[in-house]
């Protein structure tokens, strides 16, 4: 199990999941997440596109909802003036959807 914050970014950035690929990315956060006790449960949204749901008993202090696809092309993690670089362009994607949210009426929250 990892625990260093950057050792498991690292790791998570360097496995591809490529949309439609996401299996072994969905198989590695699965097993993190029950190795840390969370009650795991694993269903495809699609043939062949895993999601990963994990809860606790807990008290929610933070919800997490993302996605664990990318798209092309693929970089592996590298360190670089103290930074994590690499994966795939899912920023990008993630950074358009506010911009089509305004568009379509629906503004995100402020």
């Amino acid at each position: 199990m990892l625990r260093d914050p950057v050792a498991l970014a690292h790791r998570l950035v360097d496995i591809p999941s490529v949309s439609g690929e996401e299996a072994e990315a969905a198989r590695f956060v699965a097993g993190h997440l029950a190795d840390l006790g969370y009650q795991v449960e694993v269903f495809e949204a699609a043939p062949g596109r895993p999601n990963v749901l994990a809860t606790t008993d807990r008290s929610p202090r933070v919800v997490l909802s993302t996605h664990l696809d990318t798209v092309p092309p693929h970089l592996p993690a590298r360190e670089e003036a103290g930074f994590l670089q690499g994966g795939a362009r899912a920023m990008r994607r993630a950074s358009s959807r506010p911009r089509s949210r305004r568009r379509s009426g629906c503004a995100p929250p402020a």
